[in-house]
């Protein structure tokens, strides 16, 4: 028997106010259930009421122990992700001297190591139900060197690495792709220029 829309679920990780937000709204006009990850309780709760099918899970994803026990609670809840979207992003603006180890060790758990986490944690299903995608959001930073960015871009390209080797170990059924996008104020703008693909949400 086929899934129908409605059985499908998205978990999303870094559910802002922008991108996370705007990625939340045309998943759920997908017919998809939403996951939202986010460290911001008050927002999600927000998020929540305005989205039907969505549903805010608090927790800094930096801290794996309990990102853990959230992605079991949403495969008890909704089921296991037939998407993932890392949308997580945390960023330090500092020169060298002004930026501390700290730093750069925190900006890597929440753009990097998060990632990694998750989709050990999600990629099993979706390879044995033989479907499934992976999305990374990243920007210039992952490219090039930039002024205040040493704890931070650095993190963002090994984010961007870590997405192309995904694409190239999980094969067709974990699909995994890595969107570079600008910084956008417009949700409309972000949900066309990634979302409006055919088959993208599917």
């Amino acid at each position: 028997m086929e899934e129908s829309m409605t059985d499908r679920i998205a978990l999303i990780a870094g559910v802002g106010g922008a991108t996370g937000a705007a990625l939340s709204r045309r998943f759920a006009q997908g017919g998809y259930r939403v996951a939202m990850i986010a460290r911001n309780a008050e927002r999600l709760a927000e998020l929540e009421a305005q989205i039907p099918g969505a549903h805010g899970y608090p927790c800094d994803v930096a801290n794996l122990n309990l990102l853990g026990e959230i992605v079991e609670q949403v495969r008890t809840e909704l089921g296991a992700p037939h998407v993932l979207i890392h949308n997580a992003v945390a960023a330090t603006f500092a020169k060298i001297l002004d930026a501390s180890v700290e730093d750069l060790e925190r900006n890597f758990q929440v753009n990097t190591t998060s990632l990694f986490f998750l989709v050990q944690k999600l990629a099993p299903a979706m390879i044995d139900r033989g479907e499934g995608a992976i999305m990374v959001t990243g920007n210039t930073s992952s490219f090039r060197g930039i002024p205040l960015r040493p704890a931070f871009a650095p993190t963002k390209a090994a984010q961007r690495i870590l997405a192309q080797s995904l694409a190239k170990d999980l094969g067709p059924e974990a699909r995994a792709c890595w969107i570079h996008h600008h910084r956008c104020r417009d949700r409309r703008a972000v949900e066309e220029e990634h979302l409006a693909a055919p088959g993208l949400a599917r």
